[in-house]
């Protein structure tokens, strides 16, 4: 990368998981492992190593449940133990309950897909699956106070426990891109 140390390292998911590039939206790997607390210490023990060595800063996790993530507080010691967790968070899929519990433990939350999900991959898809920028309190909201759907998705992401949560959002055509700025 040509820099001589990281701000933030993370691991991406706390488990194997594996789809073949081109994979349809559907596909399900059949490989797909459970999470399995030692083999993701073997990975969070070299992260430590990389930190241990000046070549990165901090170090985060992503796609944490409350049961992992206590798992490796359990495991770890202030050294070692991670600043930041990225996971899905938006209007619909607020997490509440995590988010609240990383803040206790002085672990930021940051929230991917704060625009909602709505192309999700089937595979990926629950029951319950909608898609934020359509629901109807969003579009209500949206009408009321002049903005629009992702406007309001943003601005509940931003204000999140008093802006004590990250968020990304993500778009693909520019005019989306320079509207959620």
């Amino acid at each position: 990368l040509g820099l001589s140390y990281l701000d933030m390292y993370v691991v991406h998911w706390p488990w194997p998981n594996f789809h073949v590039p081109g994979a349809s939206k559907d596909s399900v790997n059949g490989h797909a492992v459970p999470y399995i607390h030692e083999s993701f210490m073997k990975v969070w023990d070299q992260m430590t190593e990389l930190k241990k060595s000046g070549k990165v800063r901090n170090i985060g996790t992503s796609n944490q449940t409350r049961k992992t993530m206590e798992l490796l507080l359990r495991d770890t010691s202030e050294s070692n133990r991670p600043v930041y967790n990225q996971m899905e968070l938006h209007p619909l899929f607020p997490q509440k309950e995590l988010v609240r519990f990383l803040i206790e433990r002085k672990i930021i939350p940051s929230g991917y897909m704060s625009l909602g999900s709505p192309r999700r991959p089937g595979r990926d898809r629950f029951p319950e699956h909608q898609a934020d920028m359509l629901h109807p309190v969003i579009q209500r909201i949206a009408r009321e106070t002049g903005l629009t759907p992702p406007a309001v998705c943003l601005a509940w992401a931003h204000q999140r426990e008093n802006g004590r949560v990250g968020y990304v959002s993500m778009a693909e055509r520019s005019e989306w891109i320079k509207s959620n700025l």
